[in-house]
């Protein structure tokens, strides 16, 4: 555990989970086309397919992967975003069906930077807001009733 250490260290703060496993990973690189970054692999294995209370009232469970990017477009096209998601963009949270995260599966990227759309901010542009995967976490974990997530 390279990345994610802090949050397999503290389980028991966040709820009732369920892990993914190496084979499923595997097969969800195949079906979504990408490899997918060694800091995201690690959530998976930690809380892939339920991530207990940490991301309450957003979608991030493993099995709803494959259609979080089709409900991603639909939101910039409703929205008339003049950008659009790139075929390695993989989008691992919907929250409350306006917002949305990604991060670029680029094979030379351990740990990739967030990137976020709101549909209520006027954007004109996807926003970083944060540094690494990794990071992201620890902040979500470290503040959970914060407005990150609002």
């Amino acid at each position: 555990m390279k990345y994610l250490r802090f949050l397999k260290d503290n389980l028991d703060k966040v709820g009732s989970i369920i892990p993914c496993t190496e084979n499923e990973i595997r097969e969800l690189e195949f079906k979504l086309g990408v490899n997918l970054p060694k800091s995201y692999r690690e959530y998976l294995l930690i809380l892939g397919k339920d991530s207990g209370d940490l991301f309450a009232g957003s979608f991030v469970s493993s099995k709803d992967l494959l259609f979080f990017k089709n409900e991603a477009v639909k939101i910039l096209i409703g929205n008339n975003f003049k950008k659009s998601l790139e075929p390695q963009d993989l989008v691992f949270l919907i929250h409350q069906g306006y917002q949305f995260m990604f991060f670029k599966c680029d094979k030379d990227e351990e740990d990739p930077k967030i990137y976020f759309y709101d549909e209520c901010k006027g954007q004109t542009d996807f926003e970083v807001i944060a540094p690494s995967f990794s990071s992201f976490i620890e902040k979500v974990f470290n503040d959970r009733n914060s407005t990150l997530l609002r």
